[in-house]
Protein backbone atom coordinates (compact mmCIF):
# COMPACT_ATOMS: atom_id res chain seq x y z
CA UNK A 1 0.00 0.00 0.00
CA UNK A 2 1.25 3.48 -0.87
CA UNK A 3 1.66 6.20 1.75
CA UNK A 4 -1.73 7.71 2.62
CA UNK A 5 -2.29 11.43 3.04
CA UNK A 6 -5.67 11.66 4.79
CA UNK A 7 -7.35 15.06 5.09
CA UNK A 8 -10.39 15.33 7.40
CA UNK A 9 -12.47 18.49 7.64
CA UNK A 10 -15.88 20.09 8.07
CA UNK A 11 -17.13 18.03 11.06
CA UNK A 12 -17.04 18.49 14.83
CA UNK A 13 -13.47 18.76 16.24
CA UNK A 14 -13.84 15.72 18.51
CA UNK A 15 -15.18 13.65 15.62
CA UNK A 16 -12.21 14.61 13.42
CA UNK A 17 -9.69 13.91 16.18
CA UNK A 18 -11.19 10.50 16.87
CA UNK A 19 -10.94 9.47 13.20
CA UNK A 20 -7.40 10.84 13.00
CA UNK A 21 -6.22 8.88 16.05
CA UNK A 22 -7.86 5.69 14.76
CA UNK A 23 -6.15 6.03 11.36
CA UNK A 24 -2.78 6.56 13.06
CA UNK A 25 -3.31 3.53 15.29
CA UNK A 26 -4.06 1.37 12.26
CA UNK A 27 -1.48 2.65 9.77
CA UNK A 28 1.31 4.15 11.89
CA UNK A 29 3.96 5.94 9.86
CA UNK A 30 2.29 4.92 6.58
CA UNK A 31 -0.29 7.67 7.00
CA UNK A 32 -0.08 11.44 7.31
CA UNK A 33 -3.31 12.79 8.80
CA UNK A 34 -4.38 16.43 8.55
CA UNK A 35 -7.47 17.89 10.21
CA UNK A 36 -8.99 21.26 9.44
CA UNK A 37 -11.76 22.79 11.52
CA UNK A 38 -14.55 25.07 10.41
CA UNK A 39 -13.31 28.65 9.97
CA UNK A 40 -9.67 27.69 10.30
CA UNK A 41 -7.21 29.70 8.21
CA UNK A 42 -5.64 27.67 5.45
CA UNK A 43 -2.20 26.46 6.35
CA UNK A 44 0.02 23.51 5.76
CA UNK A 45 1.29 21.15 8.42
CA UNK A 46 3.49 18.12 7.84
CA UNK A 47 3.26 15.29 10.35
CA UNK A 48 6.31 13.75 11.95
CA UNK A 49 7.03 10.82 14.24
CA UNK A 50 3.60 9.23 13.87
CA UNK A 51 1.63 12.31 14.93
CA UNK A 52 -1.21 14.07 13.18
CA UNK A 53 -1.62 17.78 12.65
CA UNK A 54 -3.91 20.46 11.31
CA UNK A 55 -3.60 21.50 7.68
CA UNK A 56 -5.21 21.69 4.26
CA UNK A 57 -5.09 19.68 1.06
CA UNK A 58 -1.73 21.02 -0.12
CA UNK A 59 0.27 18.33 -1.92
CA UNK A 60 3.64 20.03 -1.44
CA UNK A 61 6.42 17.65 -0.48
CA UNK A 62 4.25 14.57 -1.04
CA UNK A 63 5.04 13.51 -4.59
CA UNK A 64 5.48 9.93 -5.73
CA UNK A 65 3.77 7.01 -4.01
CA UNK A 66 1.28 9.04 -1.99
CA UNK A 67 -2.48 8.52 -2.05
CA UNK A 68 -4.43 11.68 -1.19
CA UNK A 69 -7.89 11.24 0.34
CA UNK A 70 -10.11 14.12 1.47
CA UNK A 71 -13.18 13.23 3.56
CA UNK A 72 -15.67 16.00 4.36
CA UNK A 73 -19.40 16.80 4.21
CA UNK A 74 -20.78 17.26 0.68
CA UNK A 75 -21.49 20.94 1.17
CA UNK A 76 -17.89 21.54 2.30
CA UNK A 77 -16.47 19.67 -0.69
CA UNK A 78 -18.63 21.80 -2.98
CA UNK A 79 -17.20 25.03 -1.56
CA UNK A 80 -13.51 24.11 -1.83
CA UNK A 81 -11.26 25.95 -4.24
CA UNK A 82 -8.89 23.40 -5.77
CA UNK A 83 -6.57 23.49 -8.74
CA UNK A 84 -6.99 21.08 -11.63
CA UNK A 85 -3.98 19.10 -10.42
CA UNK A 86 -5.42 18.80 -6.93
CA UNK A 87 -8.78 17.66 -8.30
CA UNK A 88 -7.02 14.98 -10.33
CA UNK A 89 -4.84 13.73 -7.50
CA UNK A 90 -7.16 13.99 -4.47
CA UNK A 91 -9.91 11.42 -3.96
CA UNK A 92 -12.81 13.36 -2.42
CA UNK A 93 -15.17 11.28 -0.27
CA UNK A 94 -18.45 12.88 0.87
CA UNK A 95 -19.57 12.32 4.48
CA UNK A 96 -23.36 12.32 4.90
CA UNK A 97 -25.32 12.64 8.15
CA UNK A 98 -28.45 10.90 6.85
CA UNK A 99 -27.96 7.14 6.71
CA UNK A 100 -30.48 6.80 3.89
CA UNK A 101 -28.13 8.84 1.66
CA UNK A 102 -25.16 6.51 2.07
CA UNK A 103 -24.11 5.01 -1.27
CA UNK A 104 -21.12 3.17 -2.69
CA UNK A 105 -19.17 6.43 -2.87
CA UNK A 106 -20.68 8.28 0.13
CA UNK A 107 -20.05 7.38 3.78
CA UNK A 108 -22.56 7.77 6.60
CA UNK A 109 -20.56 9.76 9.13
CA UNK A 110 -22.03 8.56 12.44
CA UNK A 111 -20.84 4.98 12.64
CA UNK A 112 -17.79 3.30 14.14
CA UNK A 113 -14.31 4.48 13.19
CA UNK A 114 -13.50 0.94 12.04
CA UNK A 115 -16.44 0.92 9.61
CA UNK A 116 -15.54 4.37 8.23
CA UNK A 117 -11.91 3.25 7.87
CA UNK A 118 -12.91 0.20 5.81
CA UNK A 119 -15.33 2.25 3.70
CA UNK A 120 -12.60 4.78 2.83
CA UNK A 121 -10.40 1.98 1.51
CA UNK A 122 -13.34 0.37 -0.32
CA UNK A 123 -14.11 3.64 -2.12
CA UNK A 124 -10.42 4.10 -2.92
CA UNK A 125 -10.07 0.62 -4.42
CA UNK A 126 -13.21 1.12 -6.54
CA UNK A 127 -12.23 4.62 -7.69
CA UNK A 128 -10.96 5.53 -11.12
CA UNK A 129 -8.33 7.96 -9.88
CA UNK A 130 -4.76 7.22 -10.92
CA UNK A 131 -2.89 5.22 -8.32
CA UNK A 132 0.83 4.86 -7.70
CA UNK A 133 2.45 1.67 -8.90
CA UNK A 134 2.52 -1.04 -6.24
CA UNK A 135 5.94 -2.64 -5.78
CA UNK A 136 6.30 -6.40 -5.76
CA UNK A 137 5.35 -7.44 -2.20
CA UNK A 138 8.09 -8.83 -0.02
CA UNK A 139 7.71 -12.33 1.41
CA UNK A 140 5.85 -12.41 4.69
CA UNK A 141 6.52 -15.01 7.36
CA UNK A 142 3.55 -17.36 7.38
CA UNK A 143 2.25 -19.41 10.29
CA UNK A 144 -0.25 -22.08 9.26
CA UNK A 145 -2.52 -23.67 11.89
CA UNK A 146 -4.09 -26.94 10.67
CA UNK A 147 -6.41 -28.89 12.89
CA UNK A 148 -8.26 -32.03 13.67
CA UNK A 149 -9.00 -30.86 17.21
CA UNK A 150 -12.42 -29.55 18.17
CA UNK A 151 -13.34 -26.33 16.38
CA UNK A 152 -13.19 -24.38 19.64
CA UNK A 153 -9.71 -25.61 20.56
CA UNK A 154 -8.42 -24.95 17.05
CA UNK A 155 -9.76 -21.39 17.10
CA UNK A 156 -8.38 -20.83 20.62
CA UNK A 157 -4.90 -21.92 19.60
CA UNK A 158 -4.81 -19.90 16.36
CA UNK A 159 -6.20 -16.69 17.85
CA UNK A 160 -4.00 -16.84 20.95
CA UNK A 161 -0.96 -17.57 18.83
CA UNK A 162 -1.76 -14.61 16.54
CA UNK A 163 -2.17 -12.28 19.53
CA UNK A 164 1.14 -13.34 21.06
CA UNK A 165 3.00 -12.88 17.76
CA UNK A 166 1.24 -9.52 17.29
CA UNK A 167 2.97 -8.37 20.46
CA UNK A 168 6.33 -8.61 18.69
CA UNK A 169 5.46 -7.56 15.11
CA UNK A 170 2.35 -6.57 13.06
CA UNK A 171 0.24 -9.66 12.30
CA UNK A 172 -2.76 -10.31 10.05
CA UNK A 173 -5.02 -13.19 11.15
CA UNK A 174 -7.00 -15.05 8.44
CA UNK A 175 -9.68 -17.59 9.37
CA UNK A 176 -10.17 -19.93 6.39
CA UNK A 177 -12.32 -22.42 8.29
CA UNK A 178 -15.98 -23.14 7.59
CA UNK A 179 -17.31 -23.19 11.16
CA UNK A 180 -14.71 -21.96 13.66
CA UNK A 181 -17.25 -20.38 16.03
CA UNK A 182 -15.32 -17.11 16.01
CA UNK A 183 -18.26 -14.84 15.19
CA UNK A 184 -20.54 -16.25 17.90
CA UNK A 185 -17.91 -16.68 20.62
CA UNK A 186 -16.66 -13.11 20.31
CA UNK A 187 -20.08 -11.56 19.60
CA UNK A 188 -18.88 -10.03 16.31
CA UNK A 189 -21.26 -7.91 14.27
CA UNK A 190 -21.80 -8.77 10.59
CA UNK A 191 -19.06 -6.96 8.67
CA UNK A 192 -17.02 -7.50 5.54
CA UNK A 193 -15.58 -11.02 5.69
CA UNK A 194 -13.50 -13.53 3.75
CA UNK A 195 -16.22 -14.06 1.13
CA UNK A 196 -16.35 -10.31 0.40
CA UNK A 197 -12.56 -10.19 0.12
CA UNK A 198 -12.42 -13.12 -2.30
CA UNK A 199 -15.21 -11.65 -4.44
CA UNK A 200 -13.40 -8.32 -4.52
CA UNK A 201 -10.14 -9.98 -5.58
CA UNK A 202 -11.88 -11.83 -8.39
CA UNK A 203 -13.29 -8.53 -9.64
CA UNK A 204 -9.92 -6.77 -9.63
CA UNK A 205 -7.21 -5.38 -7.36
CA UNK A 206 -8.36 -4.68 -3.79
CA UNK A 207 -7.07 -2.92 -0.68
CA UNK A 208 -6.74 -5.39 2.21
CA UNK A 209 -7.68 -2.65 4.69
CA UNK A 210 -11.16 -2.45 3.13
CA UNK A 211 -11.87 -5.89 4.63
CA UNK A 212 -9.98 -6.04 7.94
CA UNK A 213 -11.53 -5.88 11.41
CA UNK A 214 -9.80 -5.46 14.77
CA UNK A 215 -9.69 -7.66 17.84
CA UNK A 216 -7.93 -5.36 20.27
CA UNK A 217 -4.71 -4.52 18.41
CA UNK A 218 -4.88 -7.61 16.16
CA UNK A 219 -6.00 -7.13 12.54
CA UNK A 220 -8.06 -9.96 11.09
CA UNK A 221 -10.28 -10.96 8.20
CA UNK A 222 -13.49 -12.41 9.62
CA UNK A 223 -14.46 -15.95 8.60
CA UNK A 224 -16.98 -16.21 5.77
CA UNK A 225 -20.58 -16.14 6.99
CA UNK A 226 -21.41 -18.41 4.06
CA UNK A 227 -19.25 -21.54 4.66
CA UNK A 228 -19.40 -22.60 1.01
CA UNK A 229 -17.05 -19.70 0.22
CA UNK A 230 -14.20 -21.70 1.77
CA UNK A 231 -14.87 -24.85 -0.26
CA UNK A 232 -14.98 -22.75 -3.43
CA UNK A 233 -11.52 -21.22 -2.94
CA UNK A 234 -9.21 -21.83 -5.90
CA UNK A 235 -5.40 -21.90 -6.10
CA UNK A 236 -5.56 -18.49 -7.81
CA UNK A 237 -7.63 -17.15 -4.89
CA UNK A 238 -4.99 -18.31 -2.40
CA UNK A 239 -2.13 -16.80 -4.41
CA UNK A 240 -3.99 -13.50 -4.69
CA UNK A 241 -4.79 -13.60 -0.98
CA UNK A 242 -1.09 -13.78 -0.11
CA UNK A 243 -0.23 -11.09 -2.65
CA UNK A 244 -2.94 -8.71 -1.40
CA UNK A 245 -1.77 -9.11 2.20
CA UNK A 246 1.81 -8.47 1.11
CA UNK A 247 0.91 -5.40 -0.97
CA UNK A 248 -0.64 -3.69 2.04
CA UNK A 249 2.84 -3.38 3.52
CA UNK A 250 1.34 -3.29 7.03
CA UNK A 251 1.97 -6.84 8.22
CA UNK A 252 5.21 -8.70 8.81
CA UNK A 253 3.53 -12.03 9.52
CA UNK A 254 0.35 -13.87 8.54
CA UNK A 255 -1.38 -16.42 10.77
CA UNK A 256 -3.83 -18.60 8.82
CA UNK A 257 -6.32 -21.00 10.42
CA UNK A 258 -7.53 -23.92 8.29
CA UNK A 259 -9.70 -26.78 9.48
CA UNK A 260 -9.56 -28.38 6.04
CA UNK A 261 -7.05 -28.21 3.19
CA UNK A 262 -8.37 -26.13 0.27
CA UNK A 263 -7.27 -26.98 -3.25
CA UNK A 264 -3.91 -25.36 -3.96
CA UNK A 265 -2.94 -24.92 -0.29
CA UNK A 266 0.47 -26.35 -1.18
CA UNK A 267 1.56 -22.80 -2.05
CA UNK A 268 1.55 -22.05 1.70
CA UNK A 269 3.87 -24.93 2.58
CA UNK A 270 7.17 -23.51 1.44
CA UNK A 271 9.60 -20.69 2.06
CA UNK A 272 8.95 -18.87 5.32
CA UNK A 273 6.00 -21.05 6.36
CA UNK A 274 5.79 -22.77 9.76
CA UNK A 275 3.00 -25.29 10.39
CA UNK A 276 1.25 -26.30 13.61
CA UNK A 277 -0.80 -29.51 13.34
CA UNK A 278 -3.32 -29.28 16.21
CA UNK A 279 -5.03 -32.50 17.35
CA UNK A 280 -6.84 -33.90 20.40
CA UNK A 281 -4.75 -35.65 23.06
CA UNK A 282 -4.17 -39.39 23.12
CA UNK A 283 -3.54 -42.14 20.58
CA UNK A 284 -6.07 -40.81 18.08
CA UNK A 285 -4.36 -37.43 18.13
CA UNK A 286 -0.97 -39.11 17.57
CA UNK A 287 -2.26 -40.91 14.47
CA UNK A 288 -3.98 -37.88 12.97
CA UNK A 289 -0.99 -35.65 13.71
CA UNK A 290 1.37 -38.10 11.99
CA UNK A 291 -0.79 -38.11 8.85
CA UNK A 292 -1.03 -34.32 8.82
CA UNK A 293 2.73 -34.00 9.18
CA UNK A 294 3.35 -36.47 6.33
CA UNK A 295 1.02 -34.50 4.08
CA UNK A 296 2.68 -31.18 4.86
CA UNK A 297 6.15 -32.58 4.13
CA UNK A 298 4.99 -34.23 0.90
CA UNK A 299 3.46 -30.88 -0.16
CA UNK A 300 6.77 -29.04 0.24
CA UNK A 301 7.26 -28.22 3.92
CA UNK A 302 10.61 -29.05 5.45
CA UNK A 303 10.46 -31.47 8.44
CA UNK A 304 11.69 -28.73 10.78
CA UNK A 305 8.79 -26.50 9.73
CA UNK A 306 6.07 -28.81 11.06
CA UNK A 307 5.23 -29.06 14.77
CA UNK A 308 2.53 -31.32 16.18
CA UNK A 309 0.42 -29.97 19.06
CA UNK A 310 -2.12 -31.82 21.23
CA UNK A 311 -4.75 -29.73 23.00
CA UNK A 312 -7.21 -30.80 25.69
CA UNK A 313 -10.67 -29.16 25.85
CA UNK A 314 -10.48 -25.47 26.85
CA UNK A 315 -12.75 -23.21 28.87
CA UNK A 316 -14.90 -20.85 26.78
CA UNK A 317 -17.43 -19.89 29.42
CA UNK A 318 -16.86 -16.14 29.38
CA UNK A 319 -17.03 -15.33 25.69
CA UNK A 320 -15.97 -12.04 24.14
CA UNK A 321 -12.58 -10.43 24.64
CA UNK A 322 -12.41 -11.76 28.21
CA UNK A 323 -12.01 -15.27 26.78
CA UNK A 324 -9.14 -14.09 24.56
CA UNK A 325 -7.36 -12.63 27.59
CA UNK A 326 -7.93 -15.79 29.60
CA UNK A 327 -6.41 -17.94 26.85
CA UNK A 328 -3.41 -15.67 26.39
CA UNK A 329 -2.61 -15.35 30.10
CA UNK A 330 -3.37 -18.94 31.04
CA UNK A 331 -1.93 -22.37 30.28
CA UNK A 332 -2.65 -22.07 26.54
CA UNK A 333 -0.56 -18.91 26.24
CA UNK A 334 2.22 -20.56 28.24
CA UNK A 335 2.11 -23.60 25.95
CA UNK A 336 2.30 -21.43 22.82
CA UNK A 337 5.31 -19.50 24.12
CA UNK A 338 7.03 -22.80 24.72
CA UNK A 339 6.20 -23.92 21.16
CA UNK A 340 7.71 -20.72 19.79
CA UNK A 341 10.95 -21.55 21.59
CA UNK A 342 10.74 -25.04 20.13
CA UNK A 343 10.19 -23.64 16.64
CA UNK A 344 13.24 -21.42 17.05
CA UNK A 345 15.39 -24.34 18.15
CA UNK A 346 14.23 -26.58 15.28
CA UNK A 347 14.34 -24.02 12.50
CA UNK A 348 17.09 -21.78 13.80
CA UNK A 349 15.08 -18.70 12.87
CA UNK A 350 11.37 -18.24 13.47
Amino acid sequence: MAQLNLILMGMEPEYLRRLAVYAKNRLGDRVSVHIRYRGQEEGETHTKNGEYGEGDWSLSGQEGEWVHVLAAPEEVLGQLSMSRTQKQRVLRIPLVTDRSRETEDRIYAYQSCETIYRRIFRIYQNGKESRPAVPEPADRRLWLVLGAAGAGELLAFALTFAQIRNGTCPVLFLDLSSFSGMRTLLGLEPEEDLADLVLGMRNGAVQMEAYTSRLGSLSCVLPAENPTAVSELTPDDLRQLLRTAGESGLYEELVILMEQIPRGAEIFLSGHCRVFCVTPPGRAGDCVGAEMERFCISAGAAPGQVIRVQLPPLSMAGGGEWTLQEWQQGSLGEKIRGLLEQAEERAGNI
